[in-house]
């Protein structure tokens, strides 16, 4: 087990830094147990960094940071099942190059793929299309070590038989409890767990492995051409109805759009304006097409909506920074669209949503930016990214999410003292109606 000496850790926009008490990265899953178990005994805590990408400080801590750089790679696949399974440390990039020999795909990507897998999975990180769920909806199962230092399977993972498995889109409903099934052994789980496990934020386990449902690689064309905000308005629903994936990025100073649809290669060319201009065409492997490199580091805040307001909101969004803040703000605001899941707390979960991202260069201050638009999107009942930069605590969230208290009785079954926490983590998930500490067991 390697440890890196004690100095600061900077997230990737740098908008989070922090010093760990210690910063440890295991050779494998038997040196991560030992690691909880410890902090465990000692009373500290230990967080999973994954990549750094959040904007919020989800990995924080003066106790312990691990690293899972050195669980990565493909383990396994069953392409008839249409499953694989990879070290929790696996980057976007390296799962989709990996996924690519064997023949395999994931059927979608974020925005990026310089996240590892666990973190993506763990936060709700989503792509665009109505017919695909974020990245968590992807999880079928996987092993874990809990806070308590117990090593756990879940989903198909804990039932050794990757061919049960439901094909990808469709997500189980599980019982009311998560305890183990009558007579099947030890360590066995009911899918609650699976989708409290979703989005986690990594404070039920540390997860080792994961397996997730993927198809037959495949090929995609990306089209990007510019045109007016008002033509992108009116047709961004068609626009998502008709293609595999489509976004669209407005830049506040020229108040034009940038258009991007990705499907296969063999698929007509839906809407588009008759002057619209063309700035960008490809076609390759999907995992090389679907994510961008960003030119530069950047600060978010992104809440998500029922679909059928998005565009009310996007046009409010678009209103309120050309009136107080375009001046400040070149920075685009991206609309993408994420199909409904049941994950616990997925900010995507009972409906089909439209989320809207703000984002600003991480060199120049963002409060002011943020902190006047927030009150906009709250007004039309945005879920926040967990990810991504808001002010909200247990109290605001948990009426937004139906399976919040669910959600809370597995986390303390499998970290009932809280050593996966951290302060902010606690202030996230640990506060009833009134601002107070709850007590969820």
């Amino acid at each position: 087990m390697d440890e890196a000496a004690a100095q600061e850790y900077r997230t990737w926009s740098g908008s989070v830094q922090f010093t760990p008490g210690r910063h440890l990265e295991p050779a494998d899953e038997g040196a991560l147990a030992r690691i909880i178990g410890r902090a465990r005994e000692h009373g500290h805590t230990v967080r999973p960094r994954g990549s750094g990408h959040s904007s919020t400080p989800l990995i924080a801590s003066d106790d312990v940071l691990v690293s899972l750089d050195g669980l990565s790679g493909l383990i396994d696949h069953d392409t008839e099942a249409g499953l694989a399974r990879l070290g929790a440390g696996t980057t976007l990039d390296q799962a989709g190059a990996e996924l690519a020999q064997a023949g395999l795909a994931m059927e979608n990507f974020g925005d990026v793929s310089y996240q590892t897998l666990a973190g993506a999975i763990g936060t709700g990180t989503h792509g665009t299309g109505l017919q695909f769920g974020n990245l968590s909806t992807l999880l079928a199962g996987g092993r874990m070590v809990t806070g308590t230092g117990e090593v756990l399977d879940f989903g198909t993972d804990d039932d050794a038989s990757p061919a049960t498995a439901p094909p990808p889109g469709s997500r189980p409903v599980g019982g009311d409890d998560d305890i183990a099934r009558a007579g099947a052994g030890a360590g066995r789980t009911e899918d609650a767990l699976l989708r409290a496990l979703g989005v986690s934020l990594g404070t039920i386990g540390v997860m080792t492995a994961v397996t997730i449902r993927v198809t037959p690689e495949y090929d995609l064309r990306r089209l990007e051409w510019s045109a007016g905000a008002e033509w992108a308005i009116d047709h961004f629903l068609e626009l998502s109805l008709t293609n595999r994936n489509a976004d669209i990025y407005w830049y506040p100073r020229r108040d034009e759009v940038k258009v991007r649809t990705l499907n296969l290669p063999e698929h007509t060319a839906s809407v588009m304006p008759a002057n619209a201009h063309v700035v960008a065409e490809q076609t390759g492997p999907s995992h090389e097409i679907i994510p961008t490199v960003p030119p530069l580091r950047f600060d978010e805040m992104e809440y998500l909506f029922p679909l059928e307001v998005g565009m009310d909101v996007f046009q409010a969004v678009r209103e309120r920074i050309k009136s107080h803040h375009r001046q400040h703000v070149a920075w685009r605001v991206l609309v993408r669209t994420i199909a409904a899941d049941d994950l616990m707390l997925s900010n995507a979960t009972g409906h089909d949503s439209m989320s809207i991202a703000l984002l600003h260069n991480a060199e120049l201050p963002e409060d002011p930016y943020f902190a006047d638009m927030e009150p906009l999107l709250l007004d039309y009942g945005g879920r926040p990214h967990w990810g991504k930069k808001h002010s909200r605590t247990g109290a605001h969230l948990a009426p937004m999410y139906p399976q919040w208290q669910h959600f809370q009785q597995i986390r303390h079954r499998h970290d009932p003292e809280g050593v996966l926490m951290n302060d902010y983590l606690r202030s996230l998930l640990e506060q009833d109606q009134d601002g107070a500490n709850g007590d969820q067991s």
